[in-house]
């Protein structure tokens, strides 16, 4: 637009024939000289900079050194002990010795109290696997392979095929349940509750 107006000076003249371009540039350069109250504005902006950076100085430098006085306190602790240690029968290498000796018994008691408890444990999932087949564990080494069989026909099978298995197993409950409901309903008092109840097995 200056260019505009410095090409075509003669139509934007002013009245003493002087362009007017002349005065915008004067207004120009009065706006870039900064006021009193910008200066001092701009020297408490840098002043208060200034502050802030001396105040994050001090506290890094209080930082490092409080780890440098907590380092020199851990070294000051070491220091004692190893002079405590070397005064004694043995020094260090006795404290070692104890060390190593209790991690010793503490694997062991760790070892034996995690052999009694898992012995504990299969002996009853036997029992469980067991009971009621009156065998051992080569009835229940069967179920698990008939379980874990029947676990991979499940899964070869289509969703439609899964879905027709699941609703025959819904009725076989629901039958079971109209049965159990049939023979509760019938359940006299007395002593023929008992022999009725033995009957549901």
């Amino acid at each position: 637009m200056k260019e505009y107006i410095k090409e075509h000076a003669a139509e934007y003249a002013g009245a003493d024939g002087i362009p007017a371009e002349d005065d915008d540039d004067a207004g120009e350069d009065k706006a870039e000289e900064p006021t009193e109250a910008a200066a001092y504005a701009a020297q408490q902006r840098k002043e208060r900079q200034d502050r802030d950076f001396w105040s994050m100085q001090g506290g890094l430098d209080t930082v490092v050194s409080g780890v440098k006085a907590i380092g020199s306190g851990v070294k000051a602790v070491f220091d004692a002990l190893s002079d405590l240690l070397s005064d004694g029968p043995g020094g260090k290498q006795t404290l070692a010795g104890a060390i190593i000796l209790l991690l010793v018994l503490s694997n062991v008691y760790t070892y034996y109290a995690y052999r009694s408890t898992g012995a504990g444990v299969d002996a009853r999932r036997a029992r469980r696997l067991s009971y009621g087949h009156g065998g051992g564990g080569e009835v229940a080494d069967n179920e698990v392979e008939e379980a874990v069989r029947r676990i991979l026909q499940e899964r070869s099978r289509s969703p439609v095929d899964q879905a027709r298995e699941l609703e025959r197993t819904l009725d076989g409950v629901e039958e079971r349940v109209k049965h159990l409901r049939a023979l509760l309903s019938g359940v006299p008092t007395g002593e023929k509750t008992k022999n009725t109840l033995n009957d549901l097995d």
